[in-house]
């Protein structure tokens, strides 16, 4: 007989509108998950941003991150699933991001060895993400005088920041166009800055949370109907396609909430772990 598999979203979800986990939210999770709770979360963020927000939590499952390009132990970092985008469609999104005036953060995976890079800060959203790594501690960090040599690694997502979101629109058209089927894109606004920077993600066309999911499932021997997933956002959407249940916390967009089951209240209550206390 299969467990129940309860995955959630963390920015605007699992997560308070501070980017903090709560004492409540960790303490009560942590007491479901030694009686026995099967749970993780499925996120944008990378493993090094999440190890640091979800200090002191025993997460015993894999977590989904970068959107779903890899599957990984949280407190090992190790992954056991990689969806790197092909060198030559990276080669070609880079092209055209430098071709737009832009310079990206590059996340690479090679050999076990995660990297973060980028070449410049030009604008003050690039500068917001920077600091926000750096007081992270995070290991990834890495300068570079010329990004295309980076792309020898297996590119695993680029980061555009700019706060000219008309811009980062045409970027995506044009790399629709040039590399149909081959991406899976985000366009959003930074909800935790205040300078008004828009980020534009870019991966492989299979590095998606659904897809992330689907390989938890099989790792773990799951069963989809027993599948229970919690989001906020756009990026979101193809988990709660495929999940029998799909659970919005009340601050989320309308696309999620139209392709919701049921509707919990905002993650400013932490109504995700409450939820899971009351049903679990």
């Amino acid at each position: 007989m299969s467990n129940p598999l309860y995955i959630s979203d963390l920015d605007g979800t699992l997560l308070r509108p501070d980017a903090t986990l709560s004492d409540y939210s960790r303490n009560e999770l942590n007491r479901l998950i030694a009686n026995g709770l099967h749970f993780t979360v499925a996120t944008a963020r990378s493993i090094a941003s999440i190890r640091l927000l979800l200090q002191g939590l025993d997460l015993k499952l894999p977590v989904i991150n970068l959107n779903g390009a890899l599957l990984s132990d949280l407190h090992s970092g190790r992954h056991h699933a990689i969806q790197a985008i092909s060198p030559e469609i990276a080669q070609s999104v880079f092209e055209q991001i430098k071709a737009i005036g832009m310079l990206p953060f590059i996340s690479t995976s090679n050999q076990g060895n995660d990297f973060l890079y980028y070449h410049r800060i030009n604008n003050a959203g690039m500068h917001w993400y920077l600091d926000d790594r750096l007081n992270a501690g995070d290991s990834r960090l890495r300068q570079t005088a010329d990004l295309s040599r980076t792309l020898v690694d297996s590119v695993v997502a680029f980061t555009v920041i700019d706060h000219r979101r008309a811009l980062l629109r045409e970027l995506r058209d044009r790399l629709e166009e040039r590399c149909p089927g081959s991406l899976q894109m985000y366009l959003f606004a930074n909800s935790y800055s205040e300078v008004g920077d828009t980020w534009l993600t870019i991966g492989d066309a299979q590095a998606t949370k659904d897809q992330g999911i689907r390989l938890l499932l099989a790792r773990g021997g799951y069963v989809l109907d027993d599948l229970t997933v919690f989001g906020d956002s756009d990026n979101d959407a193809e988990m709660f396609r495929v999940a029998p249940h799909a659970i919005a916390t009340a601050n989320a967009t309308k696309e999620i909430h139209n392709l919701a089951t049921e509707t919990i209240g905002p993650n400013s209550e932490d109504s995700v772990v409450r939820y899971l206390s009351e049903h679990c």
